[in-house]
């Protein structure tokens, strides 16, 4: 719009986000939905998202994929070994019953305890972003043998189930706003999942726990040592797909 009504007068910059992203969490406590402990359970909840649809819809197209928690425009970024988990219903599939589930009549599937693979996904009312996302998922979860029930709630409800002591949640759309430092020690580190902190997932890798001590505390804090050390965090949560990474908004700026 604006460049409809101004665009002779402004001239227009895009550059990448630098510092946000959005995702949905998976608690891998759920008490309703075990399953998410599972690694290929995520995996193909990942596979089956199409999350360029996302990126059009939601911002026509003005942000990009992301894959991990560190941001594109970080100096610590390094995509190398990354799965882009290219949308597939038949990878998504595979995976669930690789994990154990069992496709059931009705086309939803049953996990190994017998119990069909529905759970929740919720954000907060209001956000036109997030509530789209969570129609998307829900379309398209479906196609993969998985129900969701969407769940909208207000901003400080979602807050408050969010910490990591509720195990009354599933999935969770939501974004970080990030610092220029790439340390993710409270987001990421398995110590950090206690009353008000914020690795609400239950994420726990020792790999990933060594890393980012290591990227925080040293004892060699030099930037190529950092990166490597954030490159590795980051290959691990790529792979262990505690989130559903989506999408980093542009920054959209008109200037006279």
């Amino acid at each position: 719009e604006v460049q409809k009504t101004a665009g002779d007068k402004l001239a227009f910059y895009r550059n990448k986000g630098v510092s946000s992203y959005n995702f949905i969490s998976w608690n891998q406590k759920a008490d309703k939905a075990p399953w998410l402990a599972s690694k290929e359970v995520r995996q193909a909840l990942w596979y089956g998202l199409n999350v360029k649809t996302i990126v059009d819809k939601v911002v026509l197209g003005y942000g990009h994929q992301v894959y991990a928690h560190t941001p594109q425009a970080s100096w610590a970024y390094d995509d190398t070994g990354f799965t882009k988990y290219d949308y597939s219903i038949d990878k998504a599939k595979a995976l669930l019953e690789k994990a154990g589930a069992k496709m059931g009549t009705d086309g939803i599937y049953r996990w190994t305890d017998g119990k069909p693979m529905a759970m929740r996904i919720e954000t907060n009312s209001g956000n036109n972003v997030r509530e789209t996302i969570v129609q998307i998922a829900q379309e398209q979860y479906k196609a993969i043998g998985i129900k969701i029930e969407p769940l909208l709630e207000s901003f400080p409800a979602l807050l408050d189930r969010l910490k990591p002591q509720v195990t009354d949640t599933e999935g969770i759309v939501l974004g970080w706003s990030l610092g220029l430092d790439p340390d993710m020690y409270s987001i990421w580190h398995s110590s950090q999942n206690g009353k008000n902190q914020f690795n609400s997932v239950h994420y726990a890798n020792p790999v990933a726990d060594k890393a980012i001590e290591s990227g925080r505390n040293g004892p060699d804090c030099s930037v190529p040592a950092r990166k490597k050390a954030y490159a590795a965090v980051n290959k691990a949560l790529n792979e262990d797909a505690p989130y559903t990474f989506l999408y980093s908004g542009d920054s959209i700026v008109f200037a006279s």
